[in-house]
């Protein structure tokens, strides 16, 4: 039998949850970001069938449900499915059981599921460096995207002094709000223990911390992200992958070249900790920064959403407010990812305050 519907070799369709609004000579069908409208007086009608017979459970039939309805409206039906299976509406297979949930919609808009990313994220590590209002919201933000395998690390260069009491310890109310334990600097090196991707965050701006930490990540051949706030300006990136595009050295090199003074803004940057208490931001500022972090390592890890490649700065202005995404190009000559795998020591770090935040600071990576 042939009633003018497409692919009705008796498999079965279910239909994914939308939203239909009637207008004059047809039906409005939204999911997600897609707005399909369909023509035809008998188009919401015949939807309404649709779903009816789907969250029967069973699986629609289409050849079957083609005889079900008045051959008039045939032509309407066949020409309802073609648009619904065109825009991934109707797809095969029963009902699932379960309600959609935002992220299963999230997914759907570009073309994958959740399942797809989280199966690949699950087989990352992380660790994130630093106690400060950034780390934290990225943590949790992190562990809500799929990420299982994360490492809170304790680094005194990268503490805010808010969340220590007067002896350094980490003050008991925030402890307790913690859903992971910290891990000391010290024990984490001693871990000897490698993971996928170094994320550094600081709320207290630190660039040429992040140039150290660059440079011992490129050598251990381990990716490296970090998330800096700023003078009310979060930079976050770029992705680090040694081997494969620009490094962070790149990034400041190229920054440096076009600075009205590099020595004193380079003098200024490596000696941020200790201005923690003269930076100015709200914790918004630091949250935003967290979020659109987490965002981007989902991309990068997750490799099922469009716009995960390495190389790419974010500076999100959070006073004006803008954004701006740039590609780093690598500098030919760099002298961090140009000369990568030498088979010197890593940078070492010392876990004292003072040298963990002078010019030669910067993580010990085995």
């Amino acid at each position: 039998m042939d009633d003018g519907i497409p692919g009705v070799d008796q498999a079965r369709y279910r239909l994914l949850d939308l939203q239909a609004v009637p207008c004059d000579g047809g039906v409005i069908v939204r999911r997600g970001r897609t707005r399909l409208r369909i023509p035809g007086a008998k188009a919401a009608e015949l939807l309404d069938l649709l779903v009816a017979r789907s969250a029967e459970g069973r699986g629609i039939n289409l050849e079957d449900l083609s005889v079900d309805v008045d051959p008039a409206d045939r032509e309407t039906l066949a020409d309802l499915v073609a648009h619904l299976r065109g825009a991934r509406l109707l797809v095969v297979g029963p009902e699932t059981g379960r309600g959609e949930r935002r992220d299963d919609v999230f997914y759907w808009n570009h073309g994958t599921t959740a399942a797809a990313t989280v199966a690949n994220l699950e087989r990352v590590s992380l660790a994130i460096f630093g106690i400060n209002h950034v780390s934290l919201p990225l943590l949790g933000n992190l562990r809500s995207c799929g990420f299982r395998f994360l490492t809170l690390v304790d680094h005194p260069a990268l503490r805010n002094l808010d969340f220590f009491d007067d002896d350094a310890a980490l003050r008991p109310e925030i402890a307790g709000a913690m859903s992971v334990r910290p891990v000391a600097f010290a024990d984490w090196q001693a871990r000897d223990r490698r993971v996928d991707c170094h994320i550094a965050c600081s709320d207290v701006g630190g660039l040429s911390l992040m140039r150290d930490w660059n440079r011992a990540c490129v050598v251990a051949d381990i990716q490296f992200y970090p998330i800096v706030l700023e003078d009310e300006v979060a930079h976050l990136g770029p992705m680090v992958v040694p081997g494969e595009g620009p490094c962070y050295e790149c990034l400041s090199l190229r920054r440096d070249s076009v600075a009205a003074d590099p020595d004193g803004g380079r003098a200024g940057r490596g000696h941020a900790f200790f201005g923690g208490t003269v930076s100015g931001y709200l914790q918004p500022m630091a949250r935003a920064a967290a979020d659109i972090g987490a965002i981007e390592l989902l991309k990068h890890f997750g490799k099922t959403l469009p716009g995960g490649a390495a190389g790419r700065l974010v500076e999100a202005d959070l006073m004006t407010p803008s954004l701006r995404t740039r590609t780093i190009l690598k500098v030919p000559r760099c002298p961090v990812c140009a000369t990568a795998r030498l088979p010197e020591a890593p940078v070492q770090a010392e876990a004292s305050r003072q040298d963990a935040t002078s010019e030669d600071a910067g993580p010990k990576v085995e």
